[in-house]
């Protein structure tokens, strides 16, 4: 037979165990938002030359040479990344090849990207 203290300690490890599954479970469901952090090259723009991009979770700072930098905010959905500046949303498309990385940042009611940018991939065997 067991004593009040025991059986308090035992329901008070159930407890704990009980909570921390139902943590690890909610928390496996949620992942990283991708990296766009680092040095990309502005290609088939008006204004070419290079961006960089800093990177805080879902939150960028994309900077141009000679412009501002804009601050945008990620939002990941199933069928498209999109980033928000203020008022205004762009989808975000990201294309992984062999030679590198193309991310084309768009505002949906035009017709052509309003920025793509390049990042040739870096070999891991070196």
């Amino acid at each position: 037979m067991l004593n009040r203290t025991t059986g308090g300690y035992i329901l008070m490890a159930l407890g704990s165990a009980a909570l921390l599954w139902s943590i690890l479970r909610l928390g496996s469901k949620q992942h990283a938002p991708p990296d766009w952090s680092g040095q990309w090259e502005v290609v088939q723009s008006a204004n070419p030359g290079t961006a960089t991009i800093m990177q805080s979770g879902v939150y960028l700072v994309l900077k141009r040479e000679n412009e501002p930098a804009r601050s945008y905010k990620m939002h990941i959905n199933p069928d498209a990344t999109l980033l928000q500046s203020g008022d205004h949303k762009y989808t975000a498309v990201l294309e992984r090849g062999e030679q590198g990385t193309l991310l084309r940042i768009a505002d949906p009611t035009r017709a052509e990207p309003t920025i793509r940018l390049w990042r040739e991939t870096k070999d891991a065997s070196k």
